[in-house]
């Protein structure tokens, strides 16, 4: 990937904050993309944020959840 510049742009997230991301995850991306992406970052941050802002469920068990326990139902009956 090119050097990573600051622009100084930080409407919705930034070029460089986005390059830095797409970097970390090893994720190639066309300028173009690049641009599309830091347009959108702010309300994704803002959706993404409010997936974890609902005090009623802060202590629920979450419906997806593993447990060792099994429980052996008899077939053979």
């Amino acid at each position: 990937m090119d050097s990573i510049e600051n622009t100084g742009e930080v409407v919705g997230g930034s070029r460089v904050d986005v390059k830095v991301m797409l970097a970390a995850a090893g994720l190639p991306a066309s300028e173009e993309e690049i641009a599309i992406l830091a347009g959108e970052y702010a309300g994704q941050r803002a959706s993404t944020d409010a997936l974890y802002d609902v005090a009623e469920a802060r202590y629920v068990d979450p419906a997806l959840r593993f447990r060792a326990d099994t429980r052996v139902a008899d077939w053979a009956s």
